[in-house]
């Protein structure tokens, strides 16, 4: 996670030292559609890769059915109504303006992705039991 915290500063940087005032840069990596992203959540053992893609007004309200029951167990709803609405968002931003303008370079997104699973991965077996697997934790490094 470093490395990409690392590049997001340099392209800050860059930014600062070299852009026009009043320019504005993304510094993102390339355009990952939410099936790529499975995918590369996928390869990974646990990795849950979908089968199947429903419409969202039925996963609308099989969402609403789930949110009582996770709240019951104590857990944040993250399978809810909210997570399905937010699917209707289109994620294709590009950092090729800063690329092209500031030279700069964001980290590959499959190996970005490997870092921020292993690294979860080291803090989930850290915790005790089922349920504080799934709620949110303190993260500390």
């Amino acid at each position: 996670m470093k490395e990409d915290v690392e590049a997001l500063a340099e392209g800050l940087c860059l930014a600062t030292a070299n852009a026009p005032i009043g320019e504005d840069y993304l510094f993102c990596g390339e355009p990952l559609s939410i099936r790529g992203l499975f995918e590369i959540w996928g390869r990974h053992p646990g990795g849950m890769v979908p089968r199947l893609w429903l419409p969202r007004s039925l996963m609308y309200w099989q969402m609403a059915l789930l949110e009582p029951l996770q709240r019951m167990l104590g857990l944040p709803a993250f399978l809810s109504r909210e997570t399905v609405e937010v699917t209707k968002a289109h994620l294709n931003y590009s950092s090729a303006k800063a690329k092209r303008y500031l030279g700069w370079v964001h980290p590959e997104v499959g190996e970005m992705w490997e870092r921020i699973i292993s690294d979860e991965r080291r803090l989930m077996a850290s915790r005790r039991g089922f349920l504080n697997k799934l709620r949110h934790q303190p993260t500390v490094f």
